[in-house]
């Protein structure tokens, strides 16, 4: 939010919608550790559905900053750090995309080599999201 240079109705909806997200994300994690086997598979479905809104809002955002550098409506020492909020944006796409399709229940199979397709691919993701920002660390020059 901070480079954000107008909060506007749609800024603060987002923000607003993903602070609630986040405040469900401890209860929904309880549940998820907590559940039997026969509830695990919805209390995942609805975890999972939690993280993939959570990384479609940043997702928002992040475009957000991206379209006020095409109307000149970001300071300069802002401006260098569009590169990193478009990578941040696609990979964040990306991981909702994942998220948000490992909920169905085809991919509630067990493999005994990688064990809950729905957990293999949230690892996939979240995988993503920490290279992603290694990355962004790196080519900001704020990783050294």
């Amino acid at each position: 939010m901070s480079a954000l240079s107008v909060e506007t109705f749609f800024t603060q909806y987002l923000n607003v919608a993903l602070l609630f997200c986040v405040a469900l994300e401890p209860f929904l994690f309880y549940v998820l550790e907590t559940t039997s086997n026969t509830f695990l598979e919805y209390s995942s479905a609805v975890f999972g559905l939690d993280i993939g809104i959570m990384q479609v809002l940043l997702a928002g955002m992040s475009y957000l900053v991206i379209r006020q550098e095409k109307h000149k409506q970001v300071s300069k020492s802002q401006a260098n750090y569009v590169k990193m909020f478009k990578i941040s944006m696609f990979s964040g796409i990306i991981a909702a995309t994942i998220f948000l399709v490992s909920i169905s229940n085809v991919f509630w199979i067990s493999n005994p080599t990688i064990g809950n397709w729905r957990f293999f691919m949230w690892d996939i993701s979240v995988a993503l999201i920490v290279l992603t920002r290694a990355f962004v660390r790196v080519i900001t020059g704020k990783g050294s």
